[in-house]
């Protein structure tokens, strides 16, 4: 019960109030992190009526506290700096969709030749194969600003069916090749969901059916990169009962790393890393042709808990959540930094996003309001990654955009 009336409080606080006065990352961000921090005890304390032991006690404080922190840092900052509505009526981008999903297509061509498909093989050995085609992943993100400038650009319902559909497909195509990844699919959709909502072309009701079909979806395609087989994925879904469960806190609220984060803190078997395992993060954009040995995976905060603290041997990452993250980095006494730093940082994205003239800047935003997610989950320097990707992406295409320009004006005379 004591989860339900935190959380009954929480949507009081958030929804009670004209919700537009708030951007775009905040209100994704608070849902993201509900999700993804409170399920676990929503399952378990909330519908099983199983008590928490002491353990999770103070995870759910811990995970109270920082939310808090972060509400408050954000409404504190937006009642001095109002944020506005975004505008994002009458964008006019002519066939420069076009060239982004040129750059998809190269992307997805140049990896597979370089790569080969990598479905079907294992966790490891998929993350092997993925080495060295960093660029051509990145290309491989435009699809996604690409179909958001499609639909501002001429919003009807129309619009927004044909950019779903062509997302799925281009989603699809990007987890068959590199092997299973779902990120860029999800997201994908949940930023062309949120312009729908913004334009009005979907109802709140059509909104939870497409969460529910969506969670599924993820499901499914989560077992299948293990199974390799669609129907045993399915009938793991609708048999499975309390492995369902399981994955389902595996996939959307692994707090049981919390639970470890602290019994490592606390046993003094980690130090706080502060900002040492944030920018280790930032050594995969170096180039591997610059960097021989650059292993599969750095040592992030993600890495650090599975390497360190779990003693796990391998490339995969087990996910921290964001809690754990500013566990990890500031220890048990001041993990509450990392809310005040993130409510910070909410509102600077969601003001400049309100605020800005510049279109690239604002596609770049909402290209990667979806990974908010891999920020409550996995930390906030995977959505920083995730942010340089795009960058990179609308880098590339603004600069290829003024050399067509500059040659089409030379060709006039």
């Amino acid at each position: 019960m004591l989860t339900l009336l935190v959380l009954f409080v929480l949507f009081i606080a958030l929804v009670g109030r004209k919700y537009n006065r708030y951007g775009i990352y905040y209100s994704c961000f608070i849902f993201f992190y509900v999700v993804c921090h409170y399920f676990y005890f929503l399952t378990k304390d909330g519908f099983y009526h199983i008590e928490l032991d002491s353990d999770e006690g103070l995870s759910f404080l811990q995970t109270t506290i920082l939310l808090m922190l972060i509400i408050i840092t954000y409404r504190t900052l937006s009642s001095i700096f109002k944020i506005r509505e975004p505008i994002l009526n009458g964008v006019i981008i002519g066939s420069g969709y076009v060239l982004l999903l040129m750059l998809y297509f190269l992307g997805v061509l140049s990896y597979v030749l370089q790569n080969g498909i990598a479905l079907g093989l294992s966790y490891n050995d998929r993350l092997t194969a993925n080495t060295g085609g960093g660029l051509s992943i990145i290309l491989m993100y435009a699809y996604i600003p690409a179909l958001i400038l499609i639909y501002i650009s001429k919003p009807s319902k129309i619009s927004l069916i044909i950019c779903l559909l062509l997302s799925v497909f281009c989603g699809l195509i990007y987890y068959v090749v590199i092997g299973g990844s779902r990120n860029v699919l999800a997201a994908g959709i949940f930023s062309l969901i949120y312009l729908a909502l913004y334009f009005k072309h979907i109802t709140k009701k059509f909104l939870a059916l497409i969460i529910v079909c969506g969670v599924f979806t993820l499901m499914i395609l989560e077992l299948y990169r293990y199974a390799n087989n669609i129907t045993d994925a399915i009938n793991f879904i609708m048999n499975g009962g309390m492995q369902v469960i399981l994955f389902a806190f595996e996939s959307f609220s692994p707090m049981h790393a919390v639970i470890n984060i602290n019994e490592a803190l606390d046993k003094r078997l980690i130090e706080p890393q502060y900002l040492s395992t944030f920018f280790n993060e930032f050594s995969i954009i170096i180039p591997r042709f610059l960097w021989e040995d650059k292993p599969i995976n750095v040592l992030n905060n993600g890495y650090f808990y599975t390497t360190e603290i779990l003693s796990l041997d391998t490339n995969l990452t087990m996910s921290p959540t964001f809690l754990g993250t500013s566990l990890i980095m500031f220890g048990s006494w001041f993990y509450w930094v990392g809310g005040f730093i993130s409510g910070v940082i909410l509102f600077i994205f969601d003001r400049s996003f309100s605020h800005s003239s510049n279109l690239y800047w604002k596609i770049i935003l909402l290209s990667s309001v979806g990974y908010l997610f891999f920020w409550v989950r996995d930390g906030f320097e995977v959505f920083c990654y995730i942010l340089i990707k795009f960058f990179i992406v609308m880098f590339i295409y603004k600069n290829l955009t003024i050399i067509y320009k500059s040659l089409a004006r030379k060709n006039e005379f």
